[in-house]
């Protein structure tokens, strides 16, 4: 699952050992209760003990800060993916439980990798309302990462979200900006293609007052795509706003200038005028 992966199976007592040892070198407390440590000193440890430590890791050194030491996020990613690995029948990453941290501390260290490969692994399950934060959170690492790899788990996570999609789901500017990230980064057409049956998805919909969030990144892949009609729909909607978002001047005039180049006509000229 990730560049750790051949070193999780022997995590056991030699792993925690130069956890204790890192601790020490950087005066940093080992997480967790004595008892919990002494599981550690057992020839195998117990599955449980390395969820818990797990647990223990995420809230005691990395819940709710902004800045985490490399070595620690990397801690945690092997602890999580050795619990993982032992994890009982019927029982996932997903339903196990730390997969948004997992995924968190992966973009954070800039993983993109095990990132991409998880967010395609897990396709199908991610579909669910159940697993909307892990998806959303691979979304926004995918995103933020960006660059080729990014692209194919993206648009596998938006078309698992798609299923559900509404108008007013909270996190359409989530997809969107990602549309706009894969159009930026893609250098072939078929990925073009798939932003651009998103745009004709969400154009109709770029008058509603909860768009103007994600106006902006949508015109940008828009005008990247070519997509005519779509960069039509979106000008119209900015222009028939009674009350034009102030930060919206510089979409407008991305959409209009892309349609005057390709596709210069008298109404291109009328929009231009108002």
């Amino acid at each position: 699952m990730s560049s750790t992966q051949a070193a999780v199976p022997a995590l056991g007592r030699l792993w925690f050992d130069e956890l204790s040892e890192r601790c020490a070198k950087e005066g940093v407390t080992l997480p967790g209760p004595e008892n919990l440590h002494q599981k550690f000193n057992q020839p195998e440890v117990p599955p449980a003990a390395r969820g818990k430590l797990a647990q223990v890791m995420h809230v005691e050194w990395v819940k709710g800060r902004a800045d985490v030491p490399h070595w620690q996020l990397q801690a945690l990613v092997e602890a999580i993916e050795a619990w993982w690995q032992l994890l009982p029948e019927g029982s996932t990453p997903l339903t196990a439980g730390l997969a948004p941290a997992w995924v968190r501390a992966q973009g954070s260290l800039g993983h993109i990798e095990p990132l991409a490969e998880a967010a395609l692994r897990w396709q199908e399950q991610l579909a669910s309302p159940d697993h909307e934060a892990v998806a959303l959170g691979l979304l926004r690492q995918l995103r933020r990462l960006k660059g080729e790899a990014s692209i194919g788990p993206s648009l596998a996570l938006i078309d698992a979200l798609g299923q559900r999609w509404q108008p007013e789901a909270g996190w359409t500017q989530e997809v969107v900006g990602t549309l706009a990230m894969v159009a930026r980064a893609a250098e072939t057409l078929p990925p073009l293609q798939r932003v651009a049956a998103w745009l004709d998805r969400l154009a109709p919909h770029a008058a509603r007052p909860d768009a103007r969030g994600w106006l902006a990144p949508l015109t940008a892949a828009a005008v990247r795509c070519a997509a005519l009609p779509v960069l039509r729909q979106l000008a119209e909607a900015m222009l028939d706003d009674e009350e034009p978002d102030p930060a919206g001047g510089f979409s407008l005039a991305a959409a209009l200038e892309a349609l005057g180049e390709l596709a210069p006509s008298p109404w291109v000229h009328a929009l231009n005028a108002r």
